[in-house]
């Protein structure tokens, strides 16, 4: 058709049929939270291509919001849009990656998409995003690019909530499940300031945990609340970083954390009834047993 009939609708069709079939596709997925200096696998799940090359950055918070300013104020100063994801991997790819690797992917040239786990060396501690390109330069334009981000840590954490709003918290060794002594413990409660218009972070406390991990928040006797968490053991950051396009860029950990409730006072009694089968005969006497409990 596209041959015989080049300036046809069909013709047209069959064009963008052919095109989207053979266009490539690339998606990265990393665990969160990976062991420091160990090494952490890549989901990568791909299409029409069969090498990919792997840069790693590390990121901050500050990165973040730079990516974002930019992407904010990019109109205004160009007077054109650009996609924000072209945005970020512009940011990234005038910097040194600090690990580089290459890896063949499966090729079964069905034009279908696959999946495959691709190992990756160790990371020191902190945060990091990591992209796959089908080119070494990180070239989006006529290839393509995907990425992701991991935290690097041996901090992992166990919570859980109370009946009066308490939120518990244990901090364990990643590796081994030993109860992190001593890990600072910063607490801080989001509010809106009306005098500028934004949320801010307002810290509440700062603690540490005990002997066996454990810390808790007490609830507020009014009001629920945004609680953020930030928490740290020497080098040791068990910090996240988002990639949405809001203007908040969140490296806590975040909970809500609802008013205190008060269970009501007073003895509490339940009855329970068991006869000794579900179905009788006719004029069959009946036996039953009752429980009370308070």
């Amino acid at each position: 058709v596209i041959k015989k009939f080049p300036n046809s609708i069909g013709s047209q069709n069959c064009l963008a049929l052919q095109s989207k079939i053979t266009e490539k596709t690339l998606g990265i997925v990393i665990e969160e939270v990976n062991l420091p200096n160990k090494p952490f696998k890549s989901l990568v799940k791909y299409k029409n291509f069969n090498k990919i090359y792997f840069s790693v950055y590390p990121v901050k918070k500050e990165d973040m919001d730079k990516i974002r300013q930019e992407s904010d104020s990019y109109y205004n100063k160009n007077k054109t849009y650009k996609d924000y994801n072209a945005i970020l991997i512009d940011y990234f790819k005038d910097k040194k990656a600090i690990l580089q690797s290459e890896n063949e992917l499966p090729d079964d040239k069905d034009y279908q998409g696959h999946s495959v786990e691709v190992k990756l060396d160790g990371l020191a501690l902190g945060t990091y995003i990591v992209f796959g390109s089908d080119k070494t330069n990180l070239n989006y334009d006529g290839g393509c690019v995907g990425y992701g981000f991991t935290t690097v840590s041996n901090i992992s954490m166990i919570d859980r909530g109370q009946k009066d709003s308490t939120l518990e918290f244990y901090l364990l060794e990643r590796e081994l499940g030993l109860p992190i002594k001593d890990a600072k413990v910063d607490i801080y409660e989001e509010k809106y300031n009306n005098l500028i218009s934004q949320y801010q972070y307002n810290k509440v406390t700062s603690i540490k945990t005990d002997t066996t991990g454990y810390f808790e928040i007490k609830p507020d006797i009014k009001d629920g609340r945004n609680l953020y968490i930030e928490i740290s053991k020497g080098d040791d950051k068990f910090e996240f970083l988002s990639n949405n396009l809001s203007k908040k860029e969140y490296k806590f950990v975040n909970f809500y954390q609802y008013y205190k409730r008060t269970e009501p006072t007073g003895v509490k009694a339940k009855v329970f009834i068991f006869t000794d089968r579900s179905i009788y005969r006719p004029e069959q006497n009946i036996y039953f047993k009752a429980i009370a409990i308070r």
